[in-house]
């Protein structure tokens, strides 16, 4: 008797720790676009096709090219090293990077100017 006890209070214990929580663990994701992707769709369009990006995918893989298309769903990358185009899923990207397109070489001219036109004043003020 005490061992049918046992094994009952041991099946209700197991059925509480590992059978008693709702199976939320086991449904799939909904197939609508996520915010994330969302946010990614909307900053491809605002790019536009040849811009150069470097897309990050989930699975750890990176891909650096020019945007050639975007689509509703996916995005086509021109590799830079050349190749075929590559159709990428917007499910697929985890992260995306645009390459900055830097400061004009006049920038840098007119900086060094003012840095040493000021210079000379503080260099000017202190020894009066």
């Amino acid at each position: 008797m005490t061992r049918a006890v046992f094994v009952a209070a041991l099946a209700m214990v197991s059925w509480l720790v590992f059978g008693a929580h709702d199976a939320s663990w086991a449904r799939q994701q909904a197939g609508g676009k996520t915010a994330d992707q969302q946010a990614v769709s909307e900053r491809l369009r605002a790019l536009g096709p040849g811009s150069e990006i470097t897309v990050y995918l989930i699975d750890g893989s990176k891909l650096e090219g020019v945007l050639r298309e975007v689509e509703t769903d996916a995005i086509v990358v021109v590799p830079r090293k050349g190749g075929t185009p590559t159709t990428i899923m917007l499910t697929d990207i985890q992260r995306l990077q645009t390459k900055g397109r830097g400061h004009h070489p006049i920038t840098y001219v007119l900086l060094g100017t003012a840095t040493a036109i000021g210079a000379l004043i503080v260099v000017a003020l202190a020894t009066c």
